[in-house]
């Protein structure tokens, strides 16, 4: 048998199978960069063919809503996505999208922010238009020092920068387990004085500080005096504290 004739056997018998079979998918529309967007399916046998449903795909390649038009019937499926926009150099997310697909509505729920250890850090809620901060993420550490393993305290280890929010006067402090130091700073960074307390740290973020006989110059130093103050953790790095007449903002000193 000569090519010409397999050939057109072949191509007339892929066609025959195309249009027997049961049911046939069609691209119908497409998305700027070529994916496909809608689908329409035939069933039946020629002459009798006949549209049986219509797919649509969403822009993230899930199937996003049928509609059966044999049983007169749509179908539209709810699909959880999670996308990440941004990795730290170790692999790890940084930023992180949330979407929510239903039919043709591709709505962004929320953006998880992370730290390059994978903690998450925040959640902005776009749908309620809030911001969910780091305490509200890590409601452990509101339990205070009752286990022997307390997240609270394991957050505030280290030295952090300090602002009043009343003056220009800047400190740096250090909570060190069970102690905290704090020191006024001149402008050339040096300590004007510093100051040791005890801390305790309790329910719902509350620290009560009370003075050691540690410091200098003496006279500054009360030991006994005592204070406390409450806490409004923003990120991992940040935090306010703050009772009836003061007010600080801590950094983190990494």
């Amino acid at each position: 048998m000569k090519l010409p004739h397999i050939l057109n056997i072949l191509f007339f018998g892929f066609i025959f199978i195309q249009c027997s079979s049961p049911e046939n998918s069609v691209p119908v529309d497409i998305y700027q960069d070529g994916s496909v967007k809608e689908i329409e399916v035939y069933a039946g046998n020629p002459p009798k063919r006949y549209l049986s449903k219509r797919i649509y795909i969403s822009s993230f390649g899930d199937t996003s809503m049928i509609i059966n038009i044999e049983e007169d019937d749509t179908t539209m499926v709810e699909i959880k996505k999670e996308i990440v926009k941004s990795t730290f150099d170790n692999g790890e997310k940084m930023i992180v999208e949330h979407w929510t697909i239903l039919g043709h509505n591709e709505t962004l729920v929320e953006i998880h922010y992370f730290d390059n250890t994978g903690d998450i850090l925040q959640i902005d809620d776009k749908v309620n238009g809030t911001l969910r901060k780091y305490a509200e993420l890590h409601e452990d550490m509101a339990k205070g020092d009752f286990s022997g393993n307390n997240p609270f305290k394991k957050y505030l280890q280290g030295k952090w920068d300090v602002k009043s929010n009343s003056s220009n006067k800047k400190y740096q402090v250090e909570f060190k387990g069970s102690v905290y130091s704090i020191a006024e700073l001149d402008y050339s960074g040096s300590k004007k004085w510093e100051e040791f307390y005890s801390v305790n740290y309790n329910w719902e973020y509350i620290l009560d500080f009370r003075m050691l006989k540690k410091g200098f110059p003496k006279e500054r130093i009360k030991a006994g005096e005592r204070e406390s103050f409450q806490l409004v953790i923003d990120t991992k790095n940040k935090f306010d504290m703050e009772n009836n007449s003061k007010k600080y903002t801590f950094n983190r000193i990494k």
